[in-house]
């Protein structure tokens, strides 16, 4: 019975991450604090809702020192944020 409304519970949830310069998650990043699995498991948590569309792409490109939070994702207007003060990484 679990298995059956856990398939069939909608929702979206990151599922894939592309990261330059990073082959493996247990590589390290030149200028993040955080190790590259550490920013996967906080990018798990990221609550996104997705309107009329299965599968969306969102980019993050971000410069200089200081956190890096979800609001700083760039999207379509049918993506919505839900919790844009969650933290992804710092950067230093």
């Amino acid at each position: 019975m679990r298995r059956i409304l856990l398939s069939s519970m909608p929702g979206c949830a990151v599922t894939e991450v592309e990261i330059d310069g990073v082959l493996h998650e247990y590589s390290s990043k030149e200028g993040v604090q955080e190790d590259i699995l550490e920013v996967l498991l906080n990018l798990k948590g990221l609550a996104v809702k997705v309107q009329n569309k299965d599968d969306v792409i969102l980019t993050l490109n971000k410069s200089g020192i200081g956190p890096v939070v979800a609001a700083d994702i760039t999207h379509d207007g049918d993506v919505e944020i839900v919790n844009p003060d969650h933290v992804i990484c710092h950067l230093n």
